[in-house]
């Protein structure tokens, strides 16, 4: 099925789409800035192979570590990327 990647520029954007998920009992991992290693490369890998159709991603998160997702055909900007390049990226 089709994956879609929700990047949030900021935190607090993180944590209000985290809330609205989770009240709307959607099934989805997340990627932040304070995930653990182990956190993140399971996240990661049940994105890439459809066990989780959304993946919830923190614009600082990107920036800090630069996690290469793959598996997304649906992007969703809550807000733009502080840095141009990210959108390539």
């Amino acid at each position: 099925g089709a994956r879609s990647l929700i990047y949030c520029g900021s935190y607090p954007e993180f944590l209000a789409c985290r809330a609205a998920l989770r009240e709307q009992g959607a099934e989805f991992v997340s990627i932040h800035e304070y995930s653990r290693d182990s956190e993140v490369s399971r996240g990661r890998s049940r994105f890439f192979h459809g066990r989780a159709p959304l993946l919830l991603y923190s614009g600082r998160a990107h920036f800090y570590q630069r996690y290469r997702i793959r598996g997304a055909s649906n992007y969703v900007f809550v807000s733009p990327p502080d840095h141009a390049h990210f959108y390539s990226e």
